[in-house]
């Protein structure tokens, strides 16, 4: 499911945006908002240092594949902070993988959602 579907389908897997307080799913769906018109590819989903491996000519390894799905390139690219993204498109990337987070973890990871939303909302003021 992508950041655009789970906005109109209101639900996935982990993700239940009517058991979520209202103003943070009106935020999530907000940010959501920021990934339309952009191109959709499939993505690795969680591209964190315990699942790359740099190689020695300098090619990176994706492992695990599990999140993998179609969606905006911005979340991966976010999650490994892409050289290539600079400025408002960097932090609009991060605003975005964060809101993913934040919606998927609500239910099932509490404790980490409400840290995602604590450093989404910190974006969302220096942006102000």
């Amino acid at each position: 499911m992508t950041v655009r579907e789970l906005t109109w389908a209101r639900r996935s897997v982990d993700a239940d945006l009517d058991r979520m307080p209202p103003d943070v799913a009106s935020l999530v769906e907000a940010v959501f908002g920021e990934a339309d018109g952009l191109p959709t590819s499939v993505i690795h989903g969680d591209p964190s240092p315990s699942n790359t491996r740099l190689q020695p000519d300098g090619s990176v390894v994706l492992l695990d594949w599990d999140e993998s799905r179609v969606d905006v390139p911005l979340l991966d690219r976010a999650g490994v902070q892409d050289p290539l993204l600079e400025g408002e498109e960097l932090t609009r990337a991060l605003r975005v993988m964060l809101a993913w987070e934040v919606a998927n973890g609500w239910l099932v990871e509490p404790s980490y959602a409400r840290a995602r939303l604590k450093e989404l909302r910190q974006l969302l003021r220096r942006r102000a």
